[in-house]
């Protein structure tokens, strides 16, 4: 793994669940949706009713599974993250790739501005990250 793609593990998890979510909303109308014929009967649209609400069931906690997931990515970053001295580059690092929020709110963090958030402080701080992940020996 690359420390880019190391970097964007949250933001990658963020896009799964998004989709997961949206599987999962999608099987819920699956189980509520439902037509009245006009003799007053439901009417269902599977052979198996009980199969819309497994698959309801199997979506929503497929998105807690992510979500598990990204809060484990979340918290072994920031103790990597947290191994690097200097402030600015702890604050660029968990700003920009841990909480997943734009460079104009990055900048404001570092006390900089977007210009030198995205291309000096950002090259110092992966730098120093690479120094971070060798000093405890993560497999990444």
């Amino acid at each position: 793994m690359t420390v880019k793609e190391w970097l964007y593990r949250p933001e990658n998890l963020n896009r799964k669940i998004d989709a997961a979510q949206i599987a999962a909303e999608e099987a819920y109308y699956g189980c509520i949706g439902t037509t009245p014929s006009y003799s007053g009967d439901i009417v269902s649209g599977t052979k198996n009713p009980h199969a819309k609400y497994d698959r309801y069931i199997e979506a929503r906690d497929n998105v807690n599974v992510l979500i598990d997931k990204l809060i484990d990515t979340k918290r072994e970053m920031r103790v990597v993250i947290g191994g690097i001295k200097d402030e600015r580059c702890r604050a660029l690092l968990n700003c920009k790739f841990v909480d997943c929020k734009p460079w104009n709110v990055v900048a404001m963090a570092c006390k900089c501005s977007i210009s030198h958030a995205k291309h000096d402080l950002l090259e110092k701080s992966t730098q120093y990250l690479v120094e971070a992940l060798d000093n405890t020996h993560n497999i990444w």
